[in-house]
């Protein structure tokens, strides 16, 4: 693997010595989940550097988990889908804008922002002969690791190829605007031992856990005197479609689905007493917060996706592959029934929009005592 090079290394000190502000463009033009695990980065450059302007590319929809973040200069949003004449603005928009631009993806299309934005770039490239331009043009580079790392890991190791860097846990921010307006909902029932967040909807099929072990979640932790409330964006509901019309729910059940902010998701878990969800952007928030998290993982891979603890920097990752497992703040829950867990395929049926039986067959008695482990209740 690359190191920086000595003629890095005198450009950075001289710019430094120069002490002007660093433009720096990071690129994650992928989904929210990894977005969000690509902010770690901003803490480790923070750190390291407060003068830096740092701005992040990503794709449009997926700005939300790092627009409250005040480390971040500028988002810049792209459609998926975007036309050539539209694409070529954006280029120009950006071309040699940046003093350093850093991909966090392996992709063509990323590694090209990089090379177009940044006097300096740095990113993912591979062995095989048809990556020799990305070897040739790029400024530093990692190859991609031949056994399965950690997101965040990698992301940190892209970055050291231009600047020696502590690895940071990613952060989620939100405002005052967002906790007042989530202290009006919440009620100041002193009934309640506390409230447990459900997060219902991952954008896809394969990572849903059924409604019907939600709803029996929900009435174990309501005879734990604890309220139940849940989050999540209807539009993408699939198994769990309009969950609030149930009678099976606890009468008291607070359904927030569709109606708040992902900031203010955001602060509603920093009050809870515990935090439930599969595979998604959110459920990484809840463990970079801090509060009690259980992480339901079905075909996923821990060690490529497993929710960072807050506080954990070590460059060490915290998960294996197989199992229920603890660390920190976040309890990673695991079927134990079965023998194909994780697969890293998307559902049984290889699909988006297929389930998997992993998921479907982990038992709401399970997951409670690994609530009840993590509350103690």
């Amino acid at each position: 693997m690359p190191g920086r090079v000595p003629v890095l290394e005198a450009w950075t000190t001289l710019i430094y010595m120069a002490e002007v502000n660093i433009r720096l463009l990071i690129i994650c033009t992928s989904r929210i989940g990894d977005v969000f695990l690509g902010s770690s980065v901003i803490e480790s450059l923070r750190k390291r550097d407060p003068k830096l302007l740092i701005d992040f590319l990503v794709f449009k929809g997926t700005e939300a988990v790092i627009e409250r973040n005040p480390h971040v200069n500028q988002i810049i949003q792209i459609d998926r889908k975007i036309s050539f004449l539209t694409h070529l603005k954006m280029l120009f928009r950006v071309r040699r804008k940046y003093d350093v631009a850093v991909s966090l993806l392996s992709g063509d299309r990323p590694t090209l922002y990089s090379l177009i934005a940044g006097k300096l770039s740095f990113g993912i490239a591979g062995e095989e002969l048809k990556y020799f331009w990305k070897r040739w043009l790029l400024s530093g580079y990692i190859t991609p690791s031949k056994s399965p790392i950690h997101t965040i890991i990698q992301n940190h190791k892209i970055l050291e190829q231009y600047l020696e860097t502590e690895l940071c846990p990613p952060k989620f921010y939100w405002d005052k605007k967002d906790e007042d307006s989530i202290d009006k909902i919440i009620d100041a029932d002193d009934s309640y031992r506390g409230y447990a967040v459900f997060h219902l909807t991952p954008k896809y099929t394969y990572k849903e856990w059924p409604l019907s072990s939600w709803m029996r979640l929900a009435n174990n932790l309501r005879e734990r005197g604890l309220k139940v409330i849940l989050v999540g964006l209807p539009e993408v509901i699939h198994a769990v479609s309009k969950p609030y019309t149930s009678d099976n729910w606890p009468t008291d059940t607070l359904d927030l689905l569709g109606k708040i902010s992902l900031s203010e998701v955001g602060y509603l878990i920093s009050r809870a007493a515990i935090y439930v969800g599969t595979d998604t952007a959110v459920t990484h928030m809840a463990a970079a917060i801090g509060t009690p998290a259980v992480a339901l993982f079905g075909p996923s891979s821990p060690i490529i996706w497993g929710p960072w603890p807050k506080n954990y920097r070590s460059n060490r990752n915290p998960w294996s592959q197989k199992g229920t497992q603890v660390v920190g703040n976040v309890r990673l829950v695991q079927n134990s029934f079965r023998g194909c867990v994780p697969c890293m395929e998307e559902g049984c049926e290889r699909h988006l929009r297929s389930h998997s039986d992993c998921l479907r067959y982990l038992s709401a008695e399970e997951v409670l005592s690994s609530i009840d482990g993590q509350l103690q209740l």
